[in-house]
This record gives structure tokens, sequence and C-alpha cells, in this order.
């Protein structure tokens, strides 16, 4: 006879609200639901696995006595538009979670190593005084980036890996994903996220949610650098450089330093004026090739400069809607080192090797910190480190 576990009914009824799950799904799956409800009866413990894994919360949560309180102060800083997210999906929360982990691992692995703390952190303090220009040049000065760093790649498609590098050269963590811990079942829905930045004095991280668009990537890649260089977490779910809709002047101010970052005003004024192009649409498709950005992007700064009328912007924007709509959404498949490569930051796989090295790290830790077997962990290592740190 099966061992049965006694569970609380307010814990039962909130992993039902957390999951996501409807209730005629769960009495579906579990036919005697209600009864554990009820507690007229109790599931068993092959049971409770069953509803953990299906609900995605942790069995330790499940057998508790009181409905658990998840901290994550980083859900403090969510906004949609100027919506707040009342009830964050498990993917979310366990992708934020997962992002945690990694970053306290890396800061106990850096403060043992004698590094010393990121400067770049909160290196300048957010006030009405602050300019966005004085910002973008700190940026670009402490980052390596170039005014004119589209001009440096060949592609759009190369454009956030460059990013991607120079900053993780300074000491950010750069993650990315499409799916929470791995799982391709649990898709990371870009309307409720696009990125997110841990603050931390020795690893301060970005995650990137890999099923947005190139361009949105970039643009939340530049907003999370701006808060960090600030000094301030940041959850972001705004769809990028929709226009200032937000009331927050903080995100406000984040957003106009990410679009100077990534279109330098005298730059984009030359480009426009000197276009060969006369049909609007096209110029803008010509200095969207040029800046390694989106249409949407161009014709926003355009909007912004006067330059073009609401129609035509909208024409664009709606364009770029159907296009983001049109991606697809099934897991990225493909080379498995490959993905493993550009999900993780390379310094993070340095560390990990490192610590493989010297002994205080054993590979199921790198499991427990990549979700990676030892084969592909290798390969990835081999890849990144070529063999030795």
């Amino acid at each position: 006879m099966s061992a049965r576990v006694s569970v609380n009914r307010n814990v039962l009824e909130w992993a039902v609200q957390q999951s996501g799950k409807t209730l005629p799904k769960v009495q579906e799956r579990f036919p005697k639901f209600d009864e554990w409800l009820e507690q007229q009866t109790s599931p068993t413990f092959n049971q409770l696995v069953d509803f953990s894994s299906f609900t995605k919360i942790p069995f330790g949560y499940l057998v508790l006595q009181e409905v658990p309180r998840e901290t994550l102060p980083l859900l403090e800083f969510r906004t949609v538009e100027t919506e707040e997210i009342h009830n964050p999906s498990r993917e979310l929360v366990d992708t934020i979670k997962d992002m945690e982990k990694k970053q306290n691992w890396m800061r106990e692995y850096l403060i043992d190593e004698n590094y010393s703390s990121n400067k770049l952190v909160g290196a300048l303090e957010f006030s009405e005084k602050l300019s966005i220009l004085e910002v973008a040049r700190f940026i670009r000065e402490n980052y390596r980036i170039p005014i004119l760093w589209y001009k440096q790649i060949n592609s759009k498609t190369n454009s956030f890996d460059y990013l991607k590098e120079k900053i993780s050269a300074q000491g950010i963590l750069v993650m990315q994903n499409g799916t929470a811990l791995g799982n391709t079942h649990r898709l990371l829905d870009v309307s409720e996220f696009r990125a997110f930045a841990l603050i931390d004095d020795y690893a301060p991280l970005i995650f990137i949610n890999t099923k947005d668009t190139l361009s949105g990537k970039i643009f939340s890649t530049f907003h999370e650098l701006v808060h960090l260089t600030l000094g301030e977490s940041s959850l972001y779910n705004k769809q990028f450089y929709n226009g200032n809709k937000f009331k927050n002047s903080l995100e406000i101010f984040c957003n106009a330093v990410a679009a100077e970052l990534i279109i330098p005003e005298n730059s984009f004024e030359n480009e426009w004026n000197s276009s060969e192009e006369k049909d609007t649409l096209l110029k803008i498709d010509s200095l969207s090739i040029i800046y390694k950005i989106s249409p949407v992007v161009i014709a926003r700064k355009a909007l912004d400069k006067k330059l073009i009328s609401r129609e035509i912007y909208t024409i664009v924007s709606d364009q770029a809607k159907k296009n983001a709509m049109s991606i697809k959404t099934s897991s990225s498949g493909g080379n498995p080192i490959y993905t493993a490569q550009s999900r993780l930051d390379k310094n993070f796989i340095y560390a990990l090797s490192n610590g493989l090295d010297k002994g205080f790290a054993v590979y199921t830790d790198i499991y427990k910190l990549t979700g990676l077997s030892r084969n592909v962990f290798e390969k990835v290592e081999q890849n990144i480190v070529g063999g030795g740190v």
C-alpha cells in the first residue's frame, strides 16, 4: 500500500493558482483532487510528485502547512506598460531563481579568488539632473563600445553577440534563454518579460528572453545595462521602443539612453539627410541596414525627430508586429553545444572550469548550475576555455 501524504487545502489551491492551470484540467489529471481538498483522502507520495511536476511547484512547498511566501524582490520592479503583473508565471519565477543561484555561485567564486568588486555597478546615481548623453558616454567609454558600434559588425544577426561580448568582458554576466530551466515545454512568454537585471557588487547579471526579436534583445540589453550603471535592478517587459508610456521616470530615462546607444543622435540626422532614398519607407529600411536594427526602431527615432508622420510610423510598427508574430516559438533545437554556449556567459564557464580544476566544484555542481550533462559541458568548456583556464 502506497504511503499517503497529508496536504493543506490552502496550499493545494495556491499551487493551482500559481501553475496557471484551470481547475477542470487539474481535476481531469487528478480525479480525486476534490477529495484532497476536502481531506476525504490524501494523495499518495507518487501522486503528489506527479502533481508537483504538473503544476511546476516544488514538492517541498506542497507539504507545508501554510501557503509559502516566495521572496523575489525583483518582481517588485515589474510593469507591463504601466500595469503590474500580480500573478507571475512559474516560468518567470523559476528563471529568476535559477539566475539568482548562478549569480550567488559566481559571487562566492570571485570573492574566494580575491577579485575586486565591479565598480561599474551603481557608478552613476539617477537624478533629474543626470544627462542622457552623460550616461551613454559613460557606458561607451567603460564598455569600450564605439559610438558607431554598428559599423563594427557585418550583419544584424551578429549585433547581439557583439554587444554580449563587450559587456561580458567588463564582468557583467549575460545569460539568455527562451525556456524555463531548459525545459522545452516551458517557453518564456515575451509578453510577460523581455529581460531582467540583477544587481550585485561582484556578479551583476543581465538575462535576455530569446523569444524576443533580435532588435528587442538589443534594446533590452542596453536598457538593462543602464539599470546596472545606475545600481537599480530591473524586470523589463515593455515592447521595445514603443514610446514613453511608462509613468516611472527611471524607465523613461533608461529607454532614452538605450535609444541613444543604439542610434546616436548626431549620426542619425546625418544618415537621414544624406540618404539618397526618396521614398520614406525605403529610407527607413536603408537606415535599418546601416544601424543593424529593426525598421521600427528607425521609424520611432524619425517620429521623435518629427521627420515622419504618425501614419508612417504606424505602418512600420504594424509590420514589425506581424514579423514578430511570425517568429516560431518552438525550441531552438540544433547543436546542443552551440545552444548551451549561447545561453551561458563566457566568464561563468571559465569560473566553473577553474572550479573543477581546483577541486572546489564537482560535476554534480555543474549539472545543478547549468543543467548540462558532463559530456555537453566538457565540449562547451573545450570550445570556450580551450582545455584550461
